[in-house]
């Protein structure tokens, strides 16, 4: 739905102005103070109703704004203390319920296309959301709660690495479980056993031994008592021999002195081990907590990436368009850094998306447009057949569009 006719009497600057849209861009050109922001504030003000102090042309008690529409006309006629607002249908009948038809149809009237690319990122994401029908404020909810335990658990993180990096280092060595004081007892113990009992073995051979010299030594001097003599020898070989295979195995000097030297450590190395398993604990808190983060990390990433996919369901018709923390934009470029003609296209998609019945878009600041950018708006609007009214500053008077003199058309 477009306007088909504008008809404007004593409302600011102007006298008497009728215009009849031919195309889809009606451009407004003039000089300063010529009236031309008022013809766009007229469309505004008679759709919305929001009317600016000192709105009567000076000098005149009553002015009159008459929109006409494809299905409707909307007329209102301003008096110094009231509104009047009548919606005619194309039939000619009044429609008893104007307010409520007109705040559903207008959408956001207002939306001007430059005025988008003037605005804060997070203002212009949440009006891309806004067109792109997320609901804000549960988006928004989900998000900060996610956020918020993100930032909680990345607390721990920092105070469990740097609890991490404060404790002292340990031997490689370090067992994982403290050592006994009693069995390091019991093995000292076993190994004196066996040292206590090779050498009582040791002095039990050396007496044999001792006996068994003296009494070869008296088979040379006594040949008389040779036999019996020998007879001895023999029994006590016998009894060596049986000695002899009953021999412990004597523990090594080494094994003994590390056992001892293992047990004077054993205090150090249980201190070691303390502290090993306390690294241990914070490294299992660490771990859990950068799990929790990297979690949290995904859970933001979904959030956004449903929120951009009702932005791209939504179809505005610019490819790559996203909302991220920093804002609005395209193929991974901010907004704010994006040339100017593709500001422009992206803030005309926007403002069409917003206004879905009332099909006029309202631009203010006409004169910021060079040529290219002016017809590349004009090109992309007419395309969606939307139709667009472009305020233009023209010093001398001869502009190519409407021109606004003194209130009138020139």
């Amino acid at each position: 739905m477009k306007i088909t006719r504008l008809t404007i009497k004593n409302i600011g600057k102007i006298e008497a102005v009728e215009i009849n849209p031919e195309t889809n861009a009606v451009i407004i050109q003039g000089k300063n103070e010529a009236g031309k922001s008022t013809v766009l504030d007229s469309i505004f003000v008679a759709l919305t109703g929001k009317r600016p102090d000192d709105f009567i042309r000076h000098g005149q008690n009553e002015g009159l704004i008459v929109v006409d529409l494809d299905m409707y006309r909307v007329k209102r006629t301003f008096k110094p203390n009231k509104t009047e607002l009548e919606v005619i249908n194309k039939n000619g009948v009044p429609y008893s319920g104007a307010p409520a038809l007109l705040k559903k149809l207008i959408g956001v009237i207002a939306f001007d296309p430059l005025e988008f690319a003037g605005m804060r990122p997070a203002d212009q994401a949440n009006m891309l959301l806004q067109a792109a029908n997320v609901n804000l404020e549960k988006y928004q909810a989900a998000r900060s709660t996610a956020y918020d335990e993100r930032t909680a658990v990345n607390r721990d993180v920092k105070s469990l690495k740097a609890q991490l990096a404060a404790m002292p280092e340990v031997p490689a060595t370090t067992p994982d479980e403290e050592l006994s004081v009693p069995h390091q007892l019991d093995v000292i113990g076993n190994l004196e056993d066996r040292k206590r009992q090779y050498l009582e073995w040791h002095l039990q051979a050396k007496a044999i031994g001792e006996k068994q010299t003296k009494i070869a030594a008296r088979i040379e001097d006594i040949l008389s008592q040779l036999i019996n003599a020998r007879n001895v020898e023999r029994a006590l070989q016998i009894e060596f021999d049986v000695h002899a295979g009953k021999a412990p195995t004597p523990p090594q000097e080494s094994d003994i002195t590390e056992a001892k030297a293992h047990f004077n450590s054993i205090d150090t190395i249980n201190q070691d081990v303390r502290k090993k398993q306390a690294k241990a604990d914070v490294s299992l808190a660490l771990d859990a907590s950068q799990q929790a983060s990297a979690s949290l990390d995904n859970k933001l990433v979904e959030i956004d990436a449903l929120r951009n996919s009702k932005v791209q369901a939504a179809d505005f018709g610019i490819d790559g368009l996203t909302v991220d923390d920093d804002g609005v934009a395209v193929d991974g470029v901010a907004f704010s850094r994006l040339a100017t003609s593709k500001q422009i296209r992206v803030s005309a998609a926007i403002a069409m998306k917003m206004n879905p019945e009332l099909k006029v878009i309202l631009v203010r600041e006409g004169s910021l447009l060079d040529d290219d950018s002016l017809k590349e708006l004009i090109d992309q609007v007419s395309d969606q057949d939307y139709q667009i009214w472009i305020e233009k500053v023209c010093s001398d008077g001869q502009g190519t569009g409407i021109v606004i003199e003194d209130g009138h058309i020139k």
